[in-house]
């Protein structure tokens, strides 16, 4: 019988666990995004090359941040699939910019904030 109470005691420690941990509770509010590039962009040139893949996901510019507010997967997958297509399309049109940079083998990172938690959503490195 103490066995089974044992048994018993952990299947419920480890259902309680995977409740805590599911992803079935819905993560809403104000999401915080954010463009960084791994050389000196004097002037934000490649940053600002960047605005119009933020204002395609509906996104709302707050300084040098850009603000979405919904649920976090459908916000981060809007912008981040935004994202990787402007930098797609920089790399293959440097006229989308306002001066043609070189950057080749130059990465751009992109970086969402929820709350406290900040993380990385996307990188690109470019190609041409």
């Amino acid at each position: 019988m103490k066995k089974f109470f044992a048994k018993l005691v952990a299947v419920v420690a480890v259902l309680g666990a995977m409740l805590a941990t599911s992803s079935c509770t819905e993560q809403k509010g104000d999401f915080i995004y954010e463009v960084n590039v791994d050389f000196f962009d004097n002037f934000d040139i490649l940053k600002r090359g960047f605005d119009q893949a933020f204002k395609d996901a509906g996104c709302d510019l707050m300084g040098s941040y850009w603000h979405l507010n919904g649920e976090k997967n459908s916000c981060d997958s809007k912008v981040k699939n935004s994202f990787l297509a402007r930098a797609q399309a920089i790399d293959n049109d440097r006229s989308l910019i306002s001066l043609p940079l070189d950057l080749k083998g130059q990465t751009v990172t992109l970086t969402a904030q929820w709350g406290s938690d900040k993380y990385t959503l996307a990188t690109y490195t470019f190609q041409k």
